[in-house]
């Protein structure tokens, strides 16, 4: 049995994975994203969730995608604030693509793997249940996807699917949950 850590027991996974994309923007421009900015953006996006009413919603079942769509919303706004001269945008690439899963890494990996860019994406499964989180090394043969405690969890590619989720034991990828962020100077 290991020890819980934070966010491995609540459902505040979105809050965190908009968290990490950010520092990761900023690390490619060498901006440096210390703890103490990780921590008053954190208070700042719990902030936005309890002064607008969700964060009883949040804590009970998690980040819906209207939800998910706002809090980056607000994420941009206060980095922009944050970070003058700088501004992060963010798209959903595939709600309306039909494509086949390594298709779609491979879409993914290019694009994260290039500067000032970054990506969420939403999968569910038996064990982590639904979760956001900030995708790190996409190979042909597995996808790791790295936590805020840098714990990283392995999905081998035959253990991934597109199809809506079931109790099947396959890691379901959902497609409006894929989000490309993007860093840009003004």
């Amino acid at each position: 049995m290991q020890a819980y850590h934070q966010g491995t027991v609540d459902f505040f996974c979105a809050v965190y994975a908009i968290i990490n994309a950010s520092r990761l923007l900023f690390n490619d421009v060498n901006i440096r994203f210390s703890y103490e900015r990780g921590c008053h953006f954190y208070q700042h996006l719990m902030t936005y969730l309890y002064d607008n009413e969700y964060f009883i919603r949040v804590l009970k079942s998690g980040t819906d995608y209207k939800l998910m769509d706002e809090l980056l919303q607000e994420a941009c706004r206060y980095l922009e604030k944050q970070f003058k001269g700088y501004q992060i945008t963010f798209s959903y690439p595939f709600r309306k693509k039909r494509m086949k899963i390594l298709d779609l890494l491979q879409q993914v990996e290019d694009f994260f793997n290039n500067p000032k860019q970054t990506c969420i994406m939403r999968y569910h499964n038996f064990v982590e249940g639904d979760h956001w989180n900030v995708p790190r090394i996409i190979t042909k043969n597995t996808h790791i996807l790295k936590f805020w405690d840098r714990i990283e969890t392995t999905f081998a590619v035959n253990e991934l699917t597109l199809k809506p989720y079931k109790r099947d034991g396959l890691t379901h990828i959902a497609k409006d949950g894929i989000i490309y962020m993007v860093l840009t100077e003004k």
